[in-house]
């Protein structure tokens, strides 16, 4: 019996393109298409596992969470400004006047 190119486990499928497999599922209303690899078993694997943490409602092992800046630079550095360096563009205030040269 041939292999189907595509599998579902619960509410996340799987599919092949080319020799690379994906695993398709939505996550708040979002969906989701991370790239599993080459290897159909291992797709099958994490498909199952997805599908386990969207049923228990834990976060999926695809998901990430948002991480505050603010809070996660190291003390005494300031990230939010940049010095100017030789390779800084000059406001339009600051700019020298075109010149024009036409023909002497």
């Amino acid at each position: 019996m041939p292999r189907f190119p595509s599998f579902r486990v619960g509410k996340v499928t799987g599919y092949r393109r080319g020799r690379v497999w994906y695993l398709c599922c939505f996550e708040y209303g979002k969906r989701l298409r991370p790239r599993v690899g080459p290897d159909r078993d291992a797709a099958r694997q994490l498909a199952a596992q997805v599908n386990g943490q969207i049923e228990t409602g834990a976060p999926p092992a695809l998901s990430f969470d948002p991480v505050d800046v603010s809070t996660s630079a190291p003390a005494g550095s300031n990230i939010t400004s940049r010095s100017a360096g030789p390779r800084s563009r000059r406001s339009p205030a600051t700019a020298p006047p075109p010149t024009t040269c036409y023909g002497s």
